[in-house]
């Protein structure tokens, strides 16, 4: 299998584990330990975690290895209060400065994300929930939003991998008593997409910071 291949596949199995809750919030993890799970050898495997780390989705520990975030309320409070400030900015400059193709592509990021949904398809969706709010990030036109955004995006999704419904319970479990949060949350999406497509950039910061404001709220009510 090519270099890269590899490494997409080393960093593909990290985020798996986390997404299905095999590895735990304040697990350490190292380098022998997950080549020897994911039966690749250790450098696409330090290649992966390097970028994890940088992503905000694991964190460097003292030791040479790291770490999935430990839970904390006061850190989720802040992460996702300042996500609400950056992505608000970011969706306003985003209706500012979208073209045609932007706009297509955020509706083809939808269209895929509500058939993982709709699926419990977690992983699949996750990734199309990152790639909505990165590609607005970048929409944006400017390089310090996108950065910023990038940095903390998949640290705030830590705790919804683990407290919010849609991930808790698998699709054999899909009851009313397992409704996923993200049910309310997803939705607000075609909100902001409309702003943008429209260029209403005051109503498209304004939606963003509503979705980004209500997904934190959803996760502190959890049951």
């Amino acid at each position: 299998m090519p270099r890269g291949r590899v490494e997409s596949k080393a960093r593909d199995e990290i985020f798996r584990l986390i997404v299905e809750r095999e590895l735990a919030p304040g697990t350490r993890i190292t380098e022998v330990f997950l080549a020897e799970k994911l039966g690749i050898s250790r450098t696409p495997v330090r290649i992966a975690l390097r970028e994890l780390i940088a992503e905000g989705l694991l964190e460097r520990d003292s030791t040479r290895g790291c770490i999935i975030p430990p839970l904390e309320s006061e850190d989720m409070r802040h992460v996702f209060s300042l996500r609400e400030k950056l992505e608000g900015m970011a969706a306003a400059q985003a209706a500012e400065h979208a073209s045609p193709e932007d706009v297509k592509s955020l509706e083809r990021i939808l269209e895929e994300g509500a058939e993982d949904y709709t699926g419990w398809r977690r992983e699949a969706f996750a990734r199309h929930n990152e790639e909505f709010h990165r590609r607005i990030a970048r929409m944006s036109g400017n390089a310090y939003l996108e950065k910023y955004i990038g940095e903390c995006f998949w640290r705030s999704q830590i705790y919804v991998f683990f407290f919010d419904t849609f991930f808790l319970f698998g699709a054999e479990k899909r009851t009313l008593e397992a409704t996923p949060y993200y049910g309310t949350s997803f939705t607000e999406h075609g909100d902001i997409l409309a702003a943008i497509r429209e260029r209403r950039c005051e109503d498209a910061g304004r939606a963003m910071e509503r979705h980004v404001r209500a997904s934190y709220t959803l996760l502190v009510k959890k049951p």
